[in-house]
């Protein structure tokens, strides 16, 4: 083998040397980029599933709203409706009061004639 031979045996060497590592390079970086990709598909997917679970909640909570407000609204209707029936009855309590006052008025007045 002459030096010419041995230099361009090295030079081959070399350059197939380099163009494996290019290779390998290329290939860890697909790989890798494979993973990153599958992680964050995993962390959309979590935040997707905590998204409509959030959902869900509010959901349910509107709902819980919706029927403690229907709630509240017979309640007051109810409060109203006997504060009716009070007023009323008060009102005939104070009738009977003023018409047993004049009856006594009137009693006192036929008493004192006497």
């Amino acid at each position: 083998m002459t030096g010419d031979t041995t230099i361009t045996i090295t030079l081959l060497i070399a350059i197939i040397g380099v163009i494996l590592s290019i290779i390998n390079a290329v290939s860890n970086f697909k790989k890798n980029n494979k993973a990153d990709t599958k992680a964050d598909t995993m962390a959309m997917t979590t935040v997707a599933v905590k998204l409509e679970s959030l959902q869900d909640n509010m959901k349910d909570l509107k709902n819980d709203f919706s029927t403690s407000m229907g709630d509240l609204k017979k309640d007051i209707l109810s409060i109203r409706s006997d504060m009716n029936e009070f007023r009323e009855r008060i009102v005939a309590v104070e009738q009977s009061t003023k018409s047993a006052h004049h009856r006594m008025d009137m009693y006192d007045k036929q008493k004192g004639d006497n």
